[in-house]
This record gives C-alpha cells, sequence and structure tokens, in this order.
C-alpha cells in the first residue's frame, strides 16, 4: 500500500512550462508538487551544453509535512514534522521534430533531513530515497 500511495504522489508532479519564443530553455528554475521532491519543491534544471536538449542536471529544495504519534505519558497526540527533502537527478530531453515539445527521462536520489514513514516498508532509518522520472516539456 505503501509504495502505490507512492507512486500515486509521485504521478502528480506539476509540468514545467519553459518557454522563450517558442524553444525550450536550456536554464529553468520552477516548483513542483510530488515528484522528486516528494510534497514540494523548487528546483533549477540546466543542460551540460548551451541547447535546450541533451544531458542535463537538477537539484532543488523542499519539504514535507508527516503526523508523528507521541506516546508521551504527560502530552500524548499526534505532532507535526517538517521535513527538508533535496532531489537530484541526472536527465536527458529530447526535442521532439524540432518542436516546442520535448520528453524529459531521468534518474536520481532525495536525500531527506528525517525518516519519511510513508516510504518506509523496511523499517529502515534511511535518508536517501531513490526516484526516476519521465515527463513532458513544452
Amino acid at each position: 500500500m505503501k509504495v502505490f500511495l507512492f507512486l500515486c504522489l509521485m504521478s502528480t508532479s506539476i509540468l514545467s512550462f519553459a518557454q522563450r519564443n517558442g524553444a525550450i530553455k536550456n536554464k529553468t528554475v520552477y516548483a513542483e508538487m510530488g515528484g522528486a521532491g516528494i510534497a514540494f519543491s523548487v528546483n533549477y534544471d540546466q543542460r551540460f551544453t548551451k541547447f535546450a536538449n541533451g544531458f542535463g542536471f537538477r537539484v532543488g529544495t523542499g519539504f514535507h509535512l508527516q503526523s508523528k504519534f507521541n506516546q508521551s505519558t504527560t502530552n500524548p497526540g499526534f505532532t507535526k514534522i517538517a521535513v527538508l527533502t533535496i532531489p537530484a537527478q541526472i536527465n536527458y530531453v529530447y526535442q521532439i521534430n524540432g518542436s516546442a515539445s520535448a520528453i524529459e527521462i531521468g534518474i536520481g536520489a532525495t536525500y531527506t533531513s528525517k525518516r519519511i514513514e510513508l516510504l518506509e516498508t523496511d523499517g529502515s532509518n534511511d535518508h536517501l530515497y531513490y526516484n526516476a522520472a519521465i515527463m513532458y516539456r513544452r
């Protein structure tokens, strides 16, 4: 069930619209819900060349809020915990037939300041989550 919720969250990424006179930029800053930043992130994307397509990278910072049950005898109940996320990916952008549309394929990892219980399946205490992306750009 946790894996299914994670996949649903990842599939709700907001598309990044980066246009300059019908051409895709090779440097972009965008906000994203879901996706590599887990809940919300602001990302910087750049190509390794001066062209809008080809290999590049993206890196960002974001946050996630989670509730944790406090079993204290003096003050039991749920507390909100803020988690810092730092997504990073290596990606490839393929421009479709010279148009303003492109497909992005990438792999990477997201570091979190605390363990995110929704993503845990084996009870480990890891703070690094691997990710992959296939996105449409315009």
